[in-house]
């Protein structure tokens, strides 16, 4: 195959001689209307905003998840349509193009391309993504690659007091935490919270009772002194913080007569009840040593 950078517009391939015209429609196919990619690839969501953005003729702003997209959040779905914020509503497939009214603050320029800031894009995520965990989830994600904070956004709330969707946004961005890095983690801290338990901190640096250091944990809970789980930044396999959650699981009721080696096997919704199960112990053992005074 042509060494071309793709996604790209045929026109331009053609008029730079870049490619000929029968390799091209053999070699290629088009995503949109005049924009191609190789025969048979799956496109990442980075993509799609890419080829989306050719297809407006680089005049489009890249907006909501596929500007999380651009902007490094992880996890964002391949099969969500590009979003652009354009002037053609006539879009092809694939595609779904915003009316927004954009302020030239909330534009920023990603590898040539003109995205939504950070902030803007939480704003348009939080209150047009209708499922309570998947908003969380995306926006947790983009916290996480971005670092921008809940005053960012809230400042573009004030400037859109009248844009739909506001009580949604509202509705979760409280719950927002950047120190989440996964869905399946967005999803076990909403349980907790759920179950009326302490908000979860995230990355809690620990340590075992022998003094060796761990990495910083993913997210956990000071209920039981001690965090759920931690992962290891450099191989990204998730080890205990310290006596170990299937340690503390297998004496939680819904956990008796498991092996441990099921924890890791498990579902992620299994996995959020054994760890509430957990907590709950933990929580019901501390208050009862409040209440007679031994330790």
């Amino acid at each position: 195959m042509l060494d071309l950078e793709w996604p790209f517009l045929g026109s331009e391939a053609l008029a730079a001689k870049a490619v000929p015209e029968r390799a091209m429609r053999a070699l290629y196919e088009a995503v949109y209307p005049r924009v191609y990619v190789p025969w048979g690839v799956e496109l990442t969501a980075r993509q799609r905003a890419c080829a989306a953005w050719l297809w407006s003729r680089r005049r489009a702003v890249v907006a909501g998840n596929s500007a999380a997209a651009l902007l490094g959040t992880k996890w964002v779905s391949p099969t969500l349509d590009a979003e652009l914020v354009h002037d053609n509503r006539k879009p092809p497939a694939r595609i779904l193009v915003r009316t927004d009214t954009l302020a030239p603050r909330e534009i920023q320029v990603v590898d040539g391309i003109a995205v939504t800031t950070p902030a803007r894009t939480a704003f348009d995520i939080g209150r047009r993504t209708t499922s309570r965990l998947q908003a969380i989830q995306r926006l947790d994600a983009l916290t996480n690659a971005t670092d921008v904070t809940l005053t960012d956004v809230e400042a573009v709330i004030a400037e859109h007091s009248g844009a739909r969707g506001l009580v949604r946004l509202l509705r979760v961005l409280p719950l927002v935490d950047g120190g989440t890095e996964s869905p399946q983690e967005t999803r076990t801290r909403l349980v907790l919270i759920d179950a009326g338990l302490p908000r979860p901190q995230t990355q809690i640096r620990c340590s075992t009772n022998t003094g060796t250091s761990l990495p910083a944990s993913t997210w956990g809970t000071r209920i039981c002194g001690s965090a759920l789980s931690t992962t290891d930044r450099n191989t990204g396999q998730t080890v205990s913080s310290a006596t170990g959650i299937s340690t503390g699981i297998a004496h939680c009721p819904i956990w008796a007569g498991r092996s441990s080696g099921s924890v890791a096997s498990c579902s992620d919704t299994d996995r959020a009840r054994w760890s509430l199960a957990l907590l709950l112990q933990c929580r019901q053992r501390d208050g009862a040593r409040d209440r007679d005074g031994r330790v």
